[in-house]
């Protein structure tokens, strides 16, 4: 595309660049497209803005040309579409070629009438020499012909008339029969539609009255189900109302018995305390008592060994510990079984049999020597003890043994 100020003039060819493409479109296929000499863009490129826009955009080169590219015609093309500027251009252009065209007619019409000029000048002259009585002859002629031909035409003509009117009077016979055929039909159609209507209506007052009662049967039954409901919702609350009562009620008789509770404790506590020093000297008592009565098993212990030696011609000297220990034991055991002393409800309850035991093992560590000097010193010292006795403390002890 070359682009120049100069729109009314066409630009030499040797100012003129070398297009870098070869137009494939069968309209511009003889010559590159310049819109600059496209009669439809003349007065639109040779405005001020125009060039000033071109100039601008470096679309024109100092020389005032400017060679495009394929891609540059299509946005060209493009851009005249989108402004509407195309449609204009083919419009004057559809209109020149019409102008054209009619020029020509009339030109070819022209040159028809000069060729067929002297035959028709001939003509005229011909008829010029011709005489009036001729000419008169021919015109009552003509008249005769035109008066014939008119009354032909009359009668042509009325034929046509009765023609037309019977076809009229046919048509409105026609019309009329089919007016009462469609008024026939309107009427029935209007009754078979009143007929509908009736049967709807009775339908719909029908369907009316069942839909009536189907809606208050579902009322009915959505307010029993409601009263069902409320009745659960009223014996619910009830019961959970009669529980929290009951748990309260519970609650209330648990604290009162848990301060019933408190109050005996308290009282019992109370009496145990006032008690306490009794029962401390009742447990001394016991303890002596149990002393006592260990004191004197131990001397009625000592006294059967001693026989037992005595008959066996044995000194005390030779009874080993081990002997001394499992005869203890035995005789404890006997003991437990027939008086239950030291058992819980037994007549010495608490009186541990283990530790006596235990005192008994420990002399077994020691020679033979000591355990029978230990034993004659504790026999001796049980026998001063149980001397100095009270006879009451001896019936007792013999009581309960």
């Amino acid at each position: 595309m070359v682009l120049t100020g100069l729109a009314l003039k066409p630009i030499p060819a040797s100012n003129r660049k070398k297009p870098d493409f070869i137009l494939v479109d069968p309209t511009h296929s003889k010559c590159p497209y310049d819109p600059l000499h496209d009669p439809g863009l003349t007065n639109y490129f040779s405005t001020p803005y125009v060039k000033s826009l071109l100039k601008r955009n470096q679309l024109i080169d100092p020389t005032g040309s400017v060679v495009c590219s394929q891609r540059d015609q299509s946005q060209y093309r493009d851009f005249l579409y989108a402004t509407g500027l195309r449609e204009g251009v083919e419009f004057r252009h559809k209109m020149e070629a019409e102008r054209h065209a009619q020029l020509r007619r009339e030109q070819i019409m022209l040159e028809k009438e000069a060729k067929n000029y002297p035959e028709r000048q001939r003509r005229y002259e011909a008829t010029l020499s011709q005489g009036k009585s001729i000419q008169r002859r021919k015109r009552n002629l003509a008249m005769v012909e035109y008066d014939r031909a008119r009354e032909g035409w009359t009668g042509q003509i009325a034929s046509l008339n009765s023609t037309r009117e019977a076809a009229r009077v046919a048509k409105l016979a026609k019309n009329a029969e089919l007016e009462a055929q469609r008024k026939n039909k309107v009427a029935m159609a209007r009754k078979a539609k009143l007929a509908k209507l009736v049967v709807k209506e009775d339908l719909d007052v029908k369907t009316i009255c069942a839909r009536d009662n189907k809606l208050a049967a579902i009322k009915d039954k959505r307010n029993e189900k409601d009263e069902i409901k409320k009745f659960r919702w009223e014996a619910m609350l009830t019961s959970m109302q009669t529980h929290a009562d009951q748990a309260a009620c519970a609650k209330e008789v648990a604290l009162i018995e848990r301060a019933r509770r408190v109050e005996i404790r308290e009282a019992k506590i109370e009496q145990q305390r006032k008690r306490l020093p009794m029962m401390i000297q009742e447990r001394k008592l016991r303890e002596e008592r149990l002393q006592r009565i260990v004191r004197k098993y131990a001397l009625l212990w000592l006294r059967k060994v001693r026989e037992k030696l005595k008959k066996e011609k044995l000194d005390a000297a030779h009874v080993s510990s081990f002997e001394v220990e499992r005869s203890l034991a035995i005789w404890v055991g006997q003991l437990e079984e027939a008086t239950g002393i030291g058992k819980p409800g037994g007549p010495l309850a608490g009186f541990d049999f283990k530790t006596f035991m235990q005192n008994v093992k420990k002399a077994k560590n020691n020679n033979t020597g000591k355990m029978s000097r230990k034993i004659s010193h504790v026999s001796n010292k049980f026998e001063q003890d149980s001397g100095a006795e009270n006879e009451d403390e001896d019936e007792d002890e013999e009581e309960m043994i």
